[in-house]
């Protein structure tokens, strides 16, 4: 939810720390980045998400991080078959996987054709067609 509803990079996701993200609940929620690939002069920088009725980014991280009791590292991680949350963020290479497993679940057609970049992809155009600015 947080990398659609912010239109992140896979990158971004898998670099994201808990000391840099600031939740308010019922609200929103900020997320710094030291570094991104839009960052030229290297200041890092900070995206804000709102608090929402449905698809809320900011319930679905309190949730994330308050199930495996997250407090510090990286914020998106692997979890092996018996359930355990790995101490390691997710690797690059993991997410479309997780992405396209999540979606089959889901009963998307063709799951397959999907990667990290479509959470970017999606927001755009999802923004547009609703008249939202992408910034």
């Amino acid at each position: 939810m947080l990398g659609f509803w912010r239109g992140f990079r896979g990158d971004e996701l898998t670099r994201l720390r808990a000391k840099h993200v600031e939740v308010v609940p019922g609200q929103g929620m900020s997320c710094y980045f030291p570094l991104t690939k839009g960052d030229r002069q290297l200041k890092g920088s900070t995206f804000k998400a709102p608090a929402l009725s449905r698809l809320c980014p900011v319930d679905g991280y309190l949730a994330w991080m308050t199930a495996p009791q997250i407090r510090e590292g990286a914020v998106f991680r692997s979890i092996d078959r018996w359930g355990h949350v790995n101490d390691d963020g997710l690797h690059i290479d993991s997410l479309v996987p997780l992405l396209r497993s999540i979606l089959k679940e889901a009963g998307v057609v063709s799951p397959e054709l999907y990667s990290g970049h479509s959470l970017r992809r999606g927001f755009a155009t999802w923004a547009s067609a609703n008249g939202v600015s992408t910034r």
